[in-house]
């Protein structure tokens, strides 16, 4: 790992524990270099709040460098505060309309309230749920004047409001394999468990539960795995488990993790919570404890690997996807404990249904 790696992680750790223990020698850090890693992380925020309120931090930076920082913070936080904005609007507009409609948030906004700011976790576009009423909220959007795409993908359609996208749900999972089927029962059936709540007050968004939450969130980061995540992702446990855990039916939630193929993952996301200086080694004991034994050293080569360059996914030329596909084939064979279904399935799942073979799976 190069040292602005270490650097960008040390000062991560520092933020996470509100400012106590050793960050180590400042003097030396290339300010841009870290501006640049922190942005790719996705965390510029978060590590922009510790550095300006640490006098040693802040005496460090040159005024140029200053502005630099305080300039690209400032311009994320306008831009995901008018996002909340607009989805908030949204969620208002649609209620207005149809009192019944309720806008439950999954991922990102919703991971982002439980961080320090709300401000400083970046995310790119409103993922929105209704229950029962997906194809009415479609047509109500329709209705305020928004512009619904449809891309023949049932588990969501794309909805464009004002400057928002909004990616509205009818499914969890992509039902590309019996994992996925079994993976959205019981999304469904821990999303009944308990009401959505609204985030705060005259705010139209719902939150959902803290058990669906937690199954959820770490499905979603498990799924991006394939690819490759940020330490974003890892911070989106970090600050909700730090929040939740307590109400979280951990006695439900463990067993469902296990049966998903996911506890491997989560505990080792849980590991380098505490290497980032969460305080959860009683949690890690209690409810992680039976991959304890593997679990360190996939953890310290899994933020390694966070930390490490990702391939640009969205480049649809053959020869990118092809080195994409043999990235990902080295990975999750390195990964392979912490895939939901065996090496094979997964990589066979991969090449078989795809935007290039445009197949569907079929379970009868």
């Amino acid at each position: 790992m190069t040292k602005v790696r270490e650097q960008l992680i040390g000062l991560v750790s520092a933020a996470v524990k509100g400012g106590d223990g050793d960050i180590g020698a400042v003097d030396g850090i290339d300010w841009k270099a870290l501006l640049a890693e922190a942005s790719r992380q996705g965390v510029k925020g978060l590590v922009w709040s510790f550095v300006q309120s640490h006098p040693t931090c802040a005496s460090s930076l040159s005024f140029e460098d200053k502005m630099e920082w305080y300039g690209n913070v400032r311009m994320t936080e306008a831009k995901i505060a008018k996002m909340w904005d607009e989805a908030n609007e949204f969620a208002t507009t649609l209620n207005e309309h149809c009192p019944d409609l309720r806008c439950v948030v999954l991922k990102g906004i919703d991971y982002a309230h439980y961080w320090p700011n709300p401000l400083h976790r970046e995310f790119g576009d409103l993922d929105s749920w209704f229950g029962d009423d997906f194809e009415r909220s479609n047509e109500t959007a329709e209705s305020i004047g928004a512009r619904v795409e449809y891309h023949g993908d049932d588990k969501h359609t794309h909805t464009r409001f004002n400057g928002l996208m909004v990616e509205n749900h009818r499914d969890f999972t992509d039902r590309l394999s019996r994992m996925d089927l079994l993976a959205e029962d019981t999304l469904r059936e821990f999303m009944a468990l308990r009401p959505a709540r609204p985030m705060a007050d005259n705010l139209a968004l719902f939150s959902p539960n803290e058990n669906f939450s937690a199954l959820y969130l770490v499905l979603h980061a498990q799924g991006h795995f394939d690819e490759g995540i940020r330490l974003r992702h890892v911070l989106d446990w970090l600050f909700f488990v730090r929040a939740k855990q307590a109400e979280i039916d951990w006695a439900r939630v463990v067993p469902a993790m296990k049966a998903l193929g996911i506890y491997n993952f989560a505990c080792c996301m849980t590991e380098i919570c505490i290497t980032l200086g969460a305080d959860f080694k009683e949690i890690r004991n209690k409810h992680f404890g039976d991959f304890s034994g593997p679990c360190k050293e996939l953890s310290r080569r899994m933020l390694e690997d966070i930390m490490g360059e990702q391939p640009y996914v969205y480049d649809m030329r053959m020869w990118k996807k092809a080195l994409r596909i043999l990235r990902r084939s080295r990975r999750l064979w390195t990964f392979r404990s912490l895939l939901s279904e065996s090496y094979f399935h997964h990589m066979w799942t991969a090449l078989a249904y795809n935007s290039v073979t445009g197949l569907k799976p079929k379970f009868g």
